[in-house]
């Protein structure tokens, strides 16, 4: 779970039950992600036990918290599975890289999550606190970043 703070929440999911398959897959989508602003994109990991994992690690940039990209194997799930959150809105904090850095990791996660899509590696499901997602549109991202850094207490006396 990430830290609080806007976040984008992704699951992906595979039909694919061949573990090597899964692996071939897992380099594509590294593949992909080596192509865009990342600051690092760390290697495939694989774990066997106690269930089958796949993935690979992101760094989008200074301030943002690592992504991961892969795919589980549960017991009691049909093909692969993933899920993930990554908050990136301390990204933008002026001693980060302020509003400039936050859009360049937000939108690198995004770009990443749009070409796993495009390339029908898996079904993508995302839920963007910053409604990039879903509107496509950075100006109105930028104006959602300066609203969530304008509250100082988000559970304020009397809600």
């Amino acid at each position: 779970m990430g830290l609080i703070g806007l976040s984008i929440r992704y699951a992906l999911a595979t039909t694919l039950h061949d573990t090597e398959a899964v692996r071939k897959l897992v380099g594509k989508m590294r593949r992909l992600a080596l192509a865009l602003p990342f600051e690092r994109v760390g290697p495939v990991i694989e774990v066997v036990r106690p269930h089958p994992l796949i993935c690979f690690p992101v760094w989008p940039d200074k301030g943002c918290e690592p992504a991961a990209f892969g795919f589980c194997k549960l017991p009691a799930v049909e093909g692969w599975q993933w899920s993930f959150t990554c908050c990136t809105q301390h990204a933008s904090c002026p001693e980060q890289g302020g509003l400039e850095n936050f859009l360049r990791c937000h939108l690198a996660i995004i770009g990443l999550l749009d070409a796993i899509k495009r390339a029908c590696l898996a079904e993508v499901e995302v839920k963007d606190d910053g409604g990039y997602w879903e509107r496509r549109d950075p100006e109105a991202l930028a104006e959602t970043a300066r609203l969530w850094n304008g509250v100082d207490d988000p559970f304020p006396e009397g809600r």
